[in-house]
């Protein structure tokens, strides 16, 4: 029961590291991967003939015929949970199939790794260092990955962190024509759909901006594929919303296919809040649990002067 730690309808987890520090501590050799595969086994068979007995006991109780049969899926050299059912974890042995200690197949059970928002170099980095963590690196190593991710972020060009985006009914959510918020200014209804108020109000953004500067630039309209952006607030455009007062500055903006050379002297790309939204959620997740870091804090992306001075 203590070797247990997660369950659900047709599952069971188990954590057999506490077993094999006592073995270890009775002088039973386990190093080489052979010495850990013949422990997997032996492990197997203990849990197997268990499960067995206990379900036989339960059908003689009952008067009936044992017709359950648990069998074992996944050994995994290790796991890093964030809740019941959601986690990464290094397998070794997939029901038989076995994968190389140094080359394990990576699972990822609910957990949003590799996110549409990030760039395809992020997908990359995001995954290795999850796992990496999972591996057991020290906070140092993961703190300097990030960095390095940071770095290389902020040298990419605007298309390839832009996040995608889609609105199948612009007009729901905005239902005035382009015209009247140039006129009155520009206003964000509220709605309940977080996402597709996003979407909306990252369209109606970037249609403002193009009517307002009369650019030469296409609508954003229903049923569009678009791309957007966080922006600087050092902007001159402002918004405010329905049912408050007082105006806010812009901070993200929608656009097609590519970014427009037009909105170059109109906005700067805000790096940070960017790759914070895209990559940096499940890091500070598992810095949490990893106790490297409180609930609230955020992750250090660039090294202070301070740090440069003393290193």
């Amino acid at each position: 029961d203590s070797c247990a730690i997660h369950n659900d309808t047709d599952s069971v987890y188990f954590s057999i590291n506490e077993i094999k520090k006592r073995l270890i501590e009775s002088t039973v050799n386990i190093k080489t991967e052979d010495e850990y595969r013949d422990f997997y086994q032996k492990m197997e068979n203990i849990f197997q003939t268990f499960f067995n007995k206990i379900l036989e006991i339960r059908a003689q109780k009952s008067k009936t015929t044992n017709k359950i049969k648990f069998n074992r899926e996944n050994i995994f050299k290790n796991m890093f949970c964030f809740a019941k059912k959601l986690y990464i974890g290094n397998i070794i042995d997939s029901e038989g199939h076995k994968y190389p200690f140094d080359k394990p197949k990576h699972k990822i059970m609910g957990v949003g790794i590799k996110k549409s928002t990030m760039p395809n170099f992020c997908k990359i980095a995001a995954e290795k260092l999850a796992f990496d963590i999972c591996n057991g690196i020290t906070k140092e190593e993961a703190d300097k990955t990030i960095k390095a991710v940071y770095k290389q972020y902020c040298e990419s060009s605007i298309d390839e962190i832009s996040a995608v985006i889609g609105i199948s009914n612009y007009k729901k959510y905005i239902p005035q024509p382009i015209d009247y918020y140039v006129k009155n200014g520009l206003e964000f209804d509220k709605g309940d759909n977080a996402s597709v108020i996003f979407g909306a109000k990252a369209a109606l953004t970037y249609n403002y901006v193009v009517a307002k500067k009369r650019l030469k630039l296409n609508p954003i309209n229903n049923n569009t594929k678009m791309k957007y952006i966080y922006v600087l607030p050092n902007n001159e455009f402002k918004y405010k919303e329905v049912g408050k007062s007082g105006l806010n500055p812009v901070n993200f903006v929608a656009f097609l296919d590519s970014w427009p050379k037009e909105f170059d002297s109109l906005f700067t790309i805000d790096y940070e809040t960017m790759f914070r939204k895209s990559f940096c959620a499940l890091f500070e997740s598992m810095y949490i649990i990893s106790k490297w870091m409180r609930k609230g804090d955020e992750l250090i992306l660039e090294d202070s002067a301070l740090d440069e001075f003393f290193y």
